[in-house]
């Protein structure tokens, strides 16, 4: 078995949802085809979002670069205090490089939002931030930045409860004003969050949901962005670690390359944000292949449904969330450890889970693809998650980009997701597959753990 039978499961305070059939007279849900996500690796110019990263007394923040072709990029930090104190660095790329900008290194100012230009593509960013100084408990967190922006964001996962520190950050990289309506949702329905957030052009707003909406289990939001636009992303911080994901679109179908592994445990959170009832069934893929409709759940407008994965389904890698009708989902994971470490391996004895603070979030990935860039995998310890939900074998190139490392392919069975742990020493990757694969990295330190989603390659 790859979970042990545990007696209690703590985690937080959080009551995590039963995993409940749909009711028989319920008529036979329709799973519409899954659509396009909003992070793609276009061919030419492109500008990404990046609305997370902190650089202060406690925090490095790093920015994570990636393109195939060569050319400048420019990074732009705007300011806080003006659009002419704006800090710029510049860099060339060789084809296929990749490289990691310590943002501590050009300011420390708390909250550094940044623009990253590059003059051709594909190319991609991701941002982290990481407390590592001797004397401090370690931390780590970080997201895959965005290339689009939207009218309405949805982000699903978040949680107020006691000892959360919550925030919403609304980014606007433009130099108008934006207008965001901003609407909550909590096991207890529809949450009020407060009037209209006008966010300045070229600067960023946190809002504390925590002192907005306190004590709630579960807390999801729509976004619906009347003038200008903005780039939201969600700070979940416990004290001992930090987890940062993006907003997203909506879409009938979700793909997560990650599950429980030892010392850790994640849950599934589903946000509908209506106008009806959605039902979902969870298909699974490990080393039993698929597992089809492993679960089917109904998912009420505007009431957040956390189930965790092991009750999913103990044995799987990976999960595909799949709707008859539009939705968000994210993947939450905490650190556990056992409350009392003697009885471990001691026959008869009941062991219970405790948080340690470490905690991770990503969103999930709509639609599998063929090629993905992975910007920042390698430049600490990483590991990146394939999983292959096609009925055949899928064979997949691995290059180290900005190293002279050689290609590394591998084998995703049918069905399977398979974990590869990368040396250190690149600053990204370009994950190649025969056939359509969904792609994640995570990264660890100790007392730290992110999560990263790929980015697709597309024409």
């Amino acid at each position: 078995m790859k979970r042990a039978l545990l007696s209690a499961i703590v985690v937080g305070g959080i009551v995590l949802a039963a995993v409940l059939p749909v009711p028989e007279s319920d008529p036979v849900p329709v799973f519409p085809e899954p659509v396009a996500g909003e992070a793609v690796a276009a061919i030419g110019e492109s500008v990404w979002y990046c609305a997370a990263g902190d650089s202060d007394d406690r925090r490095d923040a790093e920015l994570y670069l990636a393109t195939l072709d060569s050319g400048p990029v420019a990074i732009t930090w705007p300011s806080p205090f003006g659009a002419d104190d704006a800090d710029v660095a510049r860099r060339v790329f060789d084809d296929r490089g990749a490289e990691v900008i310590s943002v501590s290194d050009f300011l420390r100012r708390g909250p550094v939002p940044a623009l990253v230009e590059f003059e051709s593509g594909p190319a991609a960013a991701a941002v982290a931030s990481m407390v590592t100084d001797e004397g401090l408990v370690p931390q780590l967190s970080g997201t895959t930045c965005r290339a689009a922006v939207s009218k309405e964001w949805h982000i699903a996962g978040g949680t107020t409860r006691d000892g959360a520190a919550l925030v919403l950050r609304l980014f606007n990289p433009f130099p108008d004003v934006a207008k965001v309506g901003l609407a909550g949702a909590s096991e207890f329905g529809s949450q009020p969050l407060g009037d209209v957030i006008d966010v300045a052009g070229r600067s960023f707003r946190d809002i504390d949901l925590s002192a907005a909406a306190r004590f709630l289990d579960d807390l999801s939001l729509t976004m619906t962005v009347a003038e200008g636009q903005v780039v939201p992303v969600m700070l979940w911080d416990e004290g001992a670690d930090r987890a940062v994901w993006s907003a997203t679109g909506l879409s009938t179908s979700w793909d997560f390359p990650f599950a429980d592994r030892e010392g850790l445990v994640a849950s599934i959170v589903i946000y509908n944000p209506g106008p009806s009832t959605v039902i979902v069934e969870v298909d699974s893929y490990g080393s039993a292949g698929l597992r089809p409709a492993v679960a089917t759940l109904g998912v009420d407008v505007a009431r957040p449904l956390r189930v965790l994965v092991g009750d999913l389904d103990g044995e799987a890698d990976g999960f595909r969330i799949r709707a008859s009708g539009p939705i968000t989902a994210s993947l939450i994971v905490e650190g556990l450890i056992p409350e009392d470490p003697d009885a471990v391996g001691v026959e008869g004895e009941e062991v219970v889970l405790v948080p340690d603070g470490r905690l991770g979030a990503m969103s999930g990935i709509p639609v599998p693809a063929e090629r993905w860039l992975l910007p920042g995998a390698g430049a600490a310890r990483s590991v990146i998650h394939l999983m292959n939900p096609e009925p055949a074998d899928a064979t997949v190139t691995l290059v180290a980009l900005g190293s002279q490392r050689s290609p590394e392919k591998v084998l995703v069975a049918a069905g399977g997701v398979l974990p590869v742990t990368v040396p250190v020493g690149s600053g990204g990757y370009l994950v190649e597959s025969d056939r359509p694969v969904s792609v994640v990295w995570s990264v660890e330190v100790e007392g730290g753990f992110a999560l990263f989603t790929g980015v697709e390659i597309g024409d």
